[in-house]
């Protein structure tokens, strides 16, 4: 635990650059593994972060689930009601509303810039 912990404290301090490589591990099969990944998420997090976090909203981890959601509202300054300890079929509509809202938020974004091109 002791090697995770300050592991996380030179991923901290590394900053943004680090979360290319943490997107792979927030697939990890190890709880506390994919915890840190969330909890570095939240702290770090930017737009690169928004899919993996999506998809974390139905983690079979109350910690993840709830790092991720925190990092989405975080991020994109938007709430859902989303409930980390809600039942799975609570948990999973909210993971919709989130995934709608990303794709008409991409869609927007490819808009503009191709208005932009």
């Amino acid at each position: 635990m002791q090697f995770r912990t300050r592991a996380e404290r030179h991923l901290k301090a590394i900053g943004q650059p680090v979360l290319p490589f943490l997107l792979p591990i927030a697939k990890c099969e190890a709880d506390l593994t994919r915890t840190a990944v969330f909890r570095l998420f939240h702290e770090l997090g930017d737009e690169t972060v928004i899919e993996a976090c999506i998809n974390a909203l139905v983690d079979s981890n109350e910690y993840v689930r709830d790092y991720a959601n925190k990092t989405l509202e975080r991020v994109t300054n938007e709430s859902f009601g989303y409930q980390p300890n809600a039942s799975p079929r609570r948990r999973e509509a909210g993971q919709e509303k989130w995934r709608k809202w990303w794709e008409k938020e991409k869609a927007e974004l490819a808009e503009v810039e191709k208005l932009k091109g």
